[in-house]
């Protein structure tokens, strides 16, 4: 028998999302430190922008949530 969704379910939910929307942020963070490291490493400059490349990929995975 199928149960409705009740209060707890429904903040449950709420803490999940809140969960991976934080892993994301991360997960972005740990990107552009690990660019920026790599091109010092290989003696590259840094112009303040990330390479469109991975900007929209990553703008194409936030959206598609």
């Amino acid at each position: 028998m199928p149960r409705g969704l009740n209060d707890l379910d429904l903040l449950d939910g709420q803490r999940q999302l809140f969960a991976a929307e934080g892993a994301l942020s991360d997960s972005q963070l740990s990107l552009a430190i690990i660019y920026l490291t790599l091109n010092k490493a290989l003696a590259g400059g840094w112009t303040g922008k990330m390479p469109a490349k991975i900007v929209t990929a990553d703008l194409q995975r936030t959206a598609s949530r």
